[in-house]
């Protein structure tokens, strides 16, 4: 509240209505006007209600109106300074409209945008400023200017262009055990033959994120305790991939083992195999280091029951036995590479090859044979005519040159022979023949491309399992051989329980009698046949198999033999709990037919 003085005394004077002194001048004379007015009416009754205006009343109206009209321009200040300005592009050159140009610091507040020429105007008090442009498509410009006092200050700034967003894909992997089916954490995920860098590495569960410009990329997984994995991805423009990866964890260190002797082509206690051979003693461990021996071995030692002699391959090497010094001889029949006439013997490991006659010649029993590839030559890879020798994950193939004799694995003679987790392929005459031997099990063996060889074609069966007679075979499968995939060439009394023949040349299942013999008849049960015919004669025990069922198609899962999921049933086969308990281990109500039991 103010108070004015009239002849004396104080009169007050209310000011609520008091405007911005900056105001239009409009405003400025009513701020004026109404104190004015309230004191000539207050000037009034003290002078005993005077009529007349007061001449030096009059004077003051008259200032005070010349003060408000000849005022300054609306939105400047007394002492204030003018910043024109323009924001061009920085390539064209050309202004750049709707860049926002704002004063930094606590105490500036002026905020202006350019026009559609670039042009901007700022009224400021004189000073030193810190101003920021901004707009959506180009860089930040930050710049200091200083205004001086009733000045006008002309600028020019440019920006450059935002680099052009580039079209970005995403990448969501999981990398997961490949047996547990769990995440992997802290696998490393990198590019290789890429000109973009980025190494990620899994999260506790197993994920991992890639955002990368579309294309294709060689990705690899690499873990401490995992097998390397390399895969192909082709990422599409703006769009997420998602997969999910396994890998196979490494194999368990070799275990220590205690070598008797050592046979090595340098520094070893022998530098043949036969040298060992000569003195092994029941117990013994033979162990042979890496390197291609040349010799053909005889083992006539034996070992004992819970006492063999073993000869192995040493952990994590290679070692080849190459019979090629010798010239094939079909009349005379060269022994095998490896030739054992002993009895409890262990091989393992070994790979033999070029042999003049059978690779593998084993005539003693209750030896073991395993982990052992016998391939290229002259005869078969495995023959056999002792009994109640173990066969087990051995692989057996190419073994052609003697066309009608070039089994995989042969059975000359001799019975109780076990054949487990062995695998013969494109071999000349048949993949398993039993021959005459008899008593002798097939288990979870596999045979394919067998019967064509460069000297002649010979039989061309996966499974032959007579004459003798009296084998069984189960869970093994037969595909794409010349002639039959299991054949008893007349033999009889064999058993087949949950093996799958699929697409062999003549028949998937075989089984014939010989006019002038007692035929006891065969028994097959929970047998799978696709691709091909059946051929059965006699009596025989048939029951549960896929065409006693009249199941026409068990729906697989693939027919490729490279997909993991080749000959197995799908989840809606009809094949699936159709078979009947003969003592085999299954899963579900009831065995499935053939010999991939489902597992959901």
């Amino acid at each position: 509240m103010h108070r004015v003085s009239w002849n004396g005394k104080h009169a007050p004077i209310q000011d609520t209505f008091l405007l911005d002194p900056r105001s239009a001048p409009v405003g400025r004379f009513l701020n004026l006007w109404i104190p004015i007015k309230k004191g000539v009416k207050q000037m009034n009754r003290d002078r005993g209600n005077y009529k007349g205006w007061n001449p030096l009343l009059l004077l003051t109206i008259f200032a005070f109106l010349a003060g408000i009209f000849v005022s300054e321009a609306p939105g400047a200040t007394k002492n204030s300074a003018r910043l024109l300005g323009t924001i061009q592009d920085e390539s064209t050159g050309t202004g750049i409209s709707s860049a926002q140009v704002s004063l930094l610091g606590p105490e500036a507040k002026s905020i202006v945008k350019t026009d559609k020429e670039g042009k901007f105007q700022m009224d400021l008090p004189p000073g030193l400023y810190e101003v920021k442009v901004t707009h959506s498509r180009y860089q930040t410009l930050n710049r200091y200017f200083k205004m001086q006092e009733n000045k006008t200050r002309q600028a020019i700034w440019t920006l450059k262009p935002l680099a052009p967003s580039k079209p970005k894909s995403t990448l969501l992997g999981t990398i997961q055990d490949e047996k547990t089916k769990l995440g992997i954490s802290s696998a490393r995920v990198s590019l290789l033959e890429s000109n973009v860098q980025s190494v990620v590495d899994t999260d506790k569960e197993g994920k991992f994120r890639m955002d990368l410009p579309p294309g294709l990329y060689k990705v690899e997984v690499t873990h401490s305790l995992y097998q390397t994995l390399n895969q192909e991805i082709k990422l599409q423009d703006n769009k997420t991939s998602q997969v999910t990866w396994t890998l196979e964890p490494l194999p368990p260190p070799p275990p220590k083992i205690k070598c008797d002797y050592t046979v090595a082509k340098k520094g070893g206690d022998f530098s043949t195999l036969q040298a060992a051979a000569d003195i092994a003693q029941p117990g013994d461990i033979v162990c042979v280091r890496a390197g291609k021996y040349k010799e053909y071995v005889e083992f006539t030692r034996n070992g004992e029951e819970g006492q063999p002699i073993t000869f192995l391959v040493y952990p994590g090497e290679t070692v080849v036995i190459d019979g090629s010094d010798r010239a094939p001889d079909p009349d005379h029949r060269p022994p095998g590479v490896l030739l054992a006439k002993s009895n409890y013997l262990i091989i393992r490991g070994f790979e033999v090859t070029q042999g003049a006659s059978d690779g593998i010649l084993i005539v003693g029993s209750h030896n073991v044979l395993e982990g052992v590839r016998s391939y290229d030559n002259y005869n078969s890879g495995v023959n056999i005519s002792g009994t109640a020798n173990l066969v087990a994950d051995v692989v057996a193939w190419n073994n052609n040159l003697s066309a009608g004799d070039s089994d995989g694995f042969h059975v000359l003679g001799g019975s109780k022979n076990i054949f487990r987790n062995c695998i013969s392929f494109g071999n000349a005459d048949d993949g398993y023949d039993m021959w005459k031997s008899t008593g002798n099990l097939l288990e979870n063996c596999l045979a394919y491309g067998n019967g064509w060889g460069p000297n002649g074609n010979g039989d061309g069966n996966g499974f032959k399992l007579g004459p003798g007679g009296g084998n069984t075979a189960q869970f093994c499968v037969a595909y794409n051989n010349r002639s039959r995939g299991f054949e008893n060439n007349f033999g009889d009394q064999n058993k087949l329980y949950n093996n799958t023949g699929f697409n062999n040349g003549l028949d998937n299942f075989c089984h014939r009698r010989t006019s002038g013999k007692t035929y006891k008849g065969e028994t097959l049960i929970n047998n799978l046949s696709y691709g091909s015919t059946i051929k059965l004669e006699g009596k025989n025990v048939s029951r549960n198999n896929s065409w006693n069922l009249k199941i026409d198609d068990p729906g697989f899962i693939s027919l490729d033999p490279k997909s993991p999921g080749f000959l197995h049933l799908s989840p809606k086969s009809p094949a699936i709990d159709a078979g009947v308990d003969v003592g085999l281990p299954f899963e579900g109500s009831a065995p499935d037919l053939g010999a991939f039991e489902y597992l959901p």
